[in-house]
Order: C-alpha cells, then sequence, then structure tokens
C-alpha cells in the first residue's frame, strides 16, 4: 500500500473514531408542560417571573424564547413553541431537540 493510500485510511479511522465519540443524532422531543408546573423564580429566564414569560410569549409568539427555555432547559433548540389550553390549565407545547457540540 503506498503512502498516499495508508494516509488516507487513517484519516478516515480518525474521522469516523471522533464522530462516534460526540452527541449521537439529535432526535426532536415533544412536550407538554403545564405552566403551573414550572418554576416561578426568577433565576431561569432573563430574571423574570413565569408569569411575566407568560405574558410576553401571549402577546407574541415571537417573544415566547425565554418561556420555552424555562420549559424544557438550557442545551436545546426548539423547532415549535406555543402556549396551549385555556387560562385554568395553560400549557408550554415545545418539539425540541439537543445542541451538540462538534
Amino acid at each position: 500500500m503506498n503512502h498516499a493510500k495508508l494516509l488516507a485510511v487513517l484519516l478516515a479511522a480518525i474521522v469516523v473514531t471522533s464522530c462516534g465519540q460526540g452527541c449521537p443524532p439529535s432526535k426532536q422531543m415533544e412536550t407538554t408542560i403545564l405552566v403551573a408546573s414550572l418554576p416561578d423564580g426568577a433565576d431561569a429566564g432573563a430574571g423574570q417571573t413565569t408569569a411575566e414569560l407568560v405574558s410576553r410569549c401571549q402577546a407574541s409568539a415571537d417573544d415566547c424564547a425565554m418561556l420555552c427555555w424555562r420549559a424544557v432547559g438550557y442545551g436545546y433548540y426548539y423547532s415549535t413553541c406555543e402556549l396551549v389550553g385555556t387560562d385554568a390549565d395553560l400549557a408550554v407545547h415545545v418539539i425540541y431537540g439537543r445542541f451538540c457540540p462538534v
């Protein structure tokens, strides 16, 4: 085997090995969480209470990011985030996946 082929084989093995040690392929997950069950402290969403985050999301669907992250936690991306239900049983519906460093 010549040096170029050997080098190509070694590089391919390194790529396969390093990719295998990273995150598994991201699978999207889906959850619906009652707003009442979310933590109400200002620690998990830009210093705002859950009620403030809900109000922002109700006012504009484009302003739901902090509420979504409070629902599923940081370290995830979301493809769908919306408020569902009525005031009595208001919930956050999120379809999300895990961020993975490359």
